[in-house]
């Protein structure tokens, strides 16, 4: 049940997360003050993926219910009790046992995926469920009373309305000018920290589908097969520019402790993410004597906010290194 624990969390962090958060590092670290050393050093250790997924905008990759449909629904269970407390008559119930088998279903692959899948998105994969699991609120006494009133439309505008400022602002695919109009707002105050983060933010995002290109300038010409080192997250795809006149190789880590390895996969030339070839083999630069390889250029890049600049460098093995069949062997048929 440990999963389920991990990501109980989460999903009860995205139903009250507002909109709009934007200062929301301040909040993570006062909701992290509240509790005891003790009990947030026993919560790490048994449970080491909880987080507090609280961001300054809600994306795709985490979006959960969110805080218009919790507000929605805390007023169809007020609206319930008060009508409990005035006598209203229960709503009529259905010979059928349909709903209450759907429910009970519904309910069953909750429980079920939270407890078998630990993944920081579960509140988005949940969503072919959310309809399902507001059935139990629809049905409650008074429902019909708060839907049919002012109050009752008030809070359904209310809460469609809350998705707006979400949809238009966010950084992954914005729908107003956002890289120009932060950027002169930061330069009438740049001492200003949060217009800082938002202008990194969205510059970051602008630039994501040619990450890279700082680094793919430092290829050398002619070069038609580059070897790619980084992480799970991170895109090769500025490699492949010009589209048609290169390919890219992915090499998998084991493959960097031997430059007969590398040679193997077909390539003399690859780029390689500095803190990666650290974690596995050391420091960079005693790691690229030992392969007697060549660093052809370096450049910082900031591909995701979250993990800050890194070093990327272009590393090219000895000349002959790589076999004439192990090179005709990774090529495609377009090269």
């Amino acid at each position: 049940m440990k999963r389920d624990g991990n990501k109980l969390d989460q999903r009860s962090f995205h139903r009250a997360a507002p909109p709009v958060l934007p200062c929301a590092a301040r909040w993570k670290e006062r909701w992290s003050s509240l509790f005891p050393s003790r009990f947030t050093d026993w919560l790490l250790r048994n449970y080491p993926r909880f987080t507090i997924p609280l961001g300054e905008l809600p994306n795709e990759e985490g979006a959960g219910l969110g805080l218009g449909v919790t507000v929605a629904l805390l007023a169809l269970t007020a609206a319930s009790l008060r009508a409990g407390r005035r006598g209203d008559p229960a709503p009529g119930q259905s010979r059928s046992p349909a709903p209450q088998r759907v429910m009970c279903g519904a309910a069953a692959a909750w429980l079920a995926i939270g407890a078998t899948l630990g993944h920081e998105g579960l509140a988005r994969l949940l969503l072919p469920f959310y309809p399902l699991a507001l059935v139990p609120f629809l049905r409650l006494r008074g429902a019909r009373r708060l839907a049919a009133g002012r109050r009752g439309r008030a809070v359904a505008l209310s809460c469609a309305l809350s998705a707006v400022p979400a949809l238009i602002l966010t950084p992954s695919r914005p729908l107003w000018p956002a890289v120009a109009a932060v950027g002169r707002l930061r330069e009438r105050a740049p001492q200003n920290r949060l217009l800082a983060r938002a202008w990194e933010v969205y510059r970051v995002y602008a630039e994501r589908s040619d990450s890279l290109a700082a680094v793919r300038r430092r290829i050398p010409g002619g070069c038609d097969l580059v070897g790619f080192v980084g992480t799970d997250d991170d895109s090769p795809v500025s490699l492949w520019r010009p589209f048609g006149q290169r390919r890219v190789v992915n090499l998998l880590y084991r493959q960097l402790g031997s430059g007969a390895d590398i040679a193997a996969a077909g390539v003399d030339v690859f780029v390689a993410r500095r803190s990666v070839v650290e974690r596995f083999c050391g420091p960079f630069d005693a790691w690229a004597s030992r392969l007697g390889a060549e660093v052809l250029g370096r450049a910082r890049l900031t591909v995701k906010v979250s993990e800050g600049a890194d070093e990327w460098c272009v590393v090219r093995l000895p000349a002959g290194a790589v076999p004439q069949e192990s090179r005709q062997k990774r090529k495609g048929p377009w090269l």
